[in-house]
């Protein structure tokens, strides 16, 4: 059942809905520690569970904009095999998948990588972007070809 239900969150001033069997858990941010020679939209590293290290990346220019991430939760969302934090401000509700004839074709940025957003549905008067995670990944791993590492030199 959660393949049919969405997220929904704030980040960037703009309101967002990804699949919530994408998302393995929301936490609060904590600290993120940069990493010397890394670009963006890769904020840093964060230490997750105790023992596990956690990339964070800013949904803002991850979509093509120029600001850092701001927000006090990570969104921790599961892309393939990793698992990757997102910086947003607000998180909202869990909703239903809004049916195909509720969703509208987005027109906007063209930095954002084709197929990230796959559509935007209003519900009580608000906006929201759906977001395809693995494909807004996937160009950024192509991209960039393995130039995030953590401190040992693996790749993330």
């Amino acid at each position: 059942m959660e393949e049919n239900r969405l997220i929904a969150f704030t980040a960037t001033q703009h309101s967002f809905a990804v699949p919530l069997v994408e998302v393995s858990e929301v936490i609060d941010v904590g600290r993120i520690e940069s990493i010397p020679g890394s670009n963006p939209p890769l904020e840093g590293l964060a230490i997750y569970r105790k023992d596990k290290i956690l990339p964070v990346f800013s949904l803002n220019q991850l979509l093509g904009g120029n600001e850092r991430g701001e927000g006090d939760f990570l969104l921790v969302v599961r892309v393939g095999s990793e698992l990757l934090g997102i910086r947003v401000m607000k998180i909202g509700k869990v909703t239903g998948y809004p049916s195909d004839d509720h969703i509208s074709r987005y027109e906007g940025a063209p930095d954002v990588p084709d197929g990230a957003v796959l559509g935007k549905f209003q519900e009580k008067g608000e906006e929201f972007l759906i977001l395809d995670l693995d494909r807004l990944f996937s160009e950024l791993t192509k991209k960039l070809d393995g130039t995030f590492q953590d401190p040992e030199g693996r790749s993330l």
